[in-house]
């Protein structure tokens, strides 16, 4: 796993195939991550003070399986890693992915659930419009910047989405504690696709999170 933490010490926009660690090294360092955040979430458990997961209320929706399993990923994929390969048009793709993701927190009116079809068209449309402007402006700026803040930033963002998933209601140090955790895991979790995605193209880093994924909802759809 060297050449794996050489790489999150200094990211590069590309990976020499000589200098890129083993598909082994890569699934030994995700289980590695997951394992210390399952025994940090053990006392949590114990203790019963586990916050909700707003995951576990999406089978009440309604939705069939393949559609949370799938489009979160890939929009996910899209919005934090597509532009780690810093080209004009990826800038415009994950530009209009993250103002998808943040219209509803610009006018409420617009529901928070991504795969929502209220206002589907609307939506889509201002996210498009945004994201060709964000694009076309702000990449000439974002092409200058070191690659190294890049990497760590969508990282850093991809985690914190993720704290969403939870009401956040900041009842308790414990709460705080186990948030700040959960958010360490997915940053971590984030640094791993975008190493995926620039030795293996966007497309290995959203099966990487389809599998990632897979388990979780698995047992939120079936076993729950």
């Amino acid at each position: 796993m060297k050449k794996l933490f050489a790489y999150f010490k200094h990211p590069t926009e590309s990976i020499a195939k000589e200098d890129s660690a083993s598909i082994g090294s890569i699934i030994l360092f995700y289980f590695l991550i997951q394992g210390l955040f399952i025994l940090s979430v053990i006392p949590f458990v114990i203790a019963g003070i586990l916050p909700e997961n707003e995951i576990s209320n999406l089978k009440e929706l309604g939705l069939p399986f393949w559609v949370i399993a799938f489009i979160p990923p890939i929009l996910e994929e899209l919005a934090f890693r597509f532009s780690l390969k810093r080209r004009r048009i990826n800038f415009i793709v994950s530009f209009v992915v993250v103002c998808w993701f943040l219209l509803p927190k610009i006018i409420p009116v617009f529901p928070n659930l991504i795969y929502s079809p209220q206002y589907f068209w609307l939506r889509l449309s201002i996210s498009v419009v945004l994201g060709l402007l964000l694009g076309y402006f702000l990449t000439p700026v974002l092409q200058k910047i070191r690659f190294e803040v890049v990497f760590y930033v969508f990282a850093f963002l991809f985690g914190f989405l993720h704290i969403f998933n939870y009401a956040i209601q900041i009842t308790s140090l414990i709460f705080v504690l186990y948030i700040l955790i959960y958010l360490l895991n997915k940053v971590v979790i984030g640094m791993l696709l975008g190493y995926i995605r620039v030795r293996y193209t966007i497309f290995g880093s959203i099966v990487a999170h389809l599998l990632n994924n897979f388990i979780p909802l698995l047992l939120v759809y079936y076993v729950s």
